[in-house]
């Protein structure tokens, strides 16, 4: 099963509203895909100058291939203003226990 996790920054000050707009996003993600978990997570030791965001996104059974750009690419788009230093996509596959 593959997972995404996309990580960031942003001004703290900014937090509040960062955190508004990718809500909304993965809101939006959830309303078109169904099934997808989709969380998003703060760095516990983020300091004064950025704050580290983790978004992380699943489904059952393995990401849908039509949902990778819209989490994507989409994401890149909707939260340019939030996270001045872009986005950064990581995939990982889970292993069998």
């Amino acid at each position: 099963m593959r997972a995404l996790f996309i990580y960031w920054k942003a001004p703290p000050e900014q937090l509040a509203g960062a955190l508004a707009a990718v809500r909304e996003f993965q809101a939006g993600l959830s309303l078109r895909y169904p099934s997808l978990v989709a969380a998003v997570y703060q760095r516990a030791e983020s300091g004064p100058a950025l704050v580290t965001l983790l978004e992380t996104y699943t489904q059952p059974g393995g990401l849908d291939a039509r949902a990778l750009p819209d989490i994507i690419d989409g994401g890149h788009a909707a939260l340019a203003n939030w996270c001045p230093e872009g986005r950064h996509v990581e995939q990982f596959d889970q292993l069998d226990a």
